[in-house]
Formats: structure tokens, C-alpha cells, sequence
């Protein structure tokens, strides 16, 4: 188990923290796109749906990125509030 922190450890050796983000958000902004192209397929007549299915996926997903998003426009305002009174 020590041998692998040590090998992640000498992996992120002079790679900056931007550079990880840059290299995962890459990674993970793509499988979700791919993610939602497959949705997308499933709109072919090979499938059955309604209107209320469709509605339902997009209302999740619209939830999901909308608090995602979130998090980056609230970075600042994160942390504990401790406050005797």
C-alpha cells in the first residue's frame, strides 16, 4: 500500500494543481458528453418513451449540472461559519 503513495506521490512530482485540472476536466467533461450523446440515441424508434420520460432525464441532468456550476460560482463562499453569539 506504501509502495502506491509513494508512486502517485513521484507521478504528481512537478505537475501544478491546474494541470490536473486541466488534464481531469478534460477526461470527465468528455465521458459526459459521450454519456449524453448515448441518451440521445435512445430517441430512436427502436425505443419506447413519453413525454414524461424524456422530461424526467433532462430535469435530472439540468439538476445536476446546475449544482455543479454552483460549486465553481460559490468557491469563495465555502468553509465553516462558527459564530458564539
Amino acid at each position: 500500500m506504501e509502495a502506491n503513495v509513494t508512486n502517485k506521490m513521484e507521478e504528481n512530482a512537478g505537475v501544478t494543481r491546474r494541470q490536473r485540472f486541466v488534464r481531469l476536466a478534460n477526461t470527465r467533461a468528455m465521458k459526459a458528453i459521450k454519456a449524453i450523446q448515448l441518451l440521445g440515441n435512445l430517441s430512436s424508434p427502436a425505443y419506447q418513451y413519453d413525454e414524461n420520460d424524456v422530461t424526467k432525464i433532462f430535469e435530472a441532468i439540468q439538476t445536476e449540472v446546475d449544482q455543479a456550476r454552483s460549486k465553481f460560482s460559490n468557491r469563495e463562499k465555502r468553509g465553516v461559519v462558527f459564530l458564539l453569539e
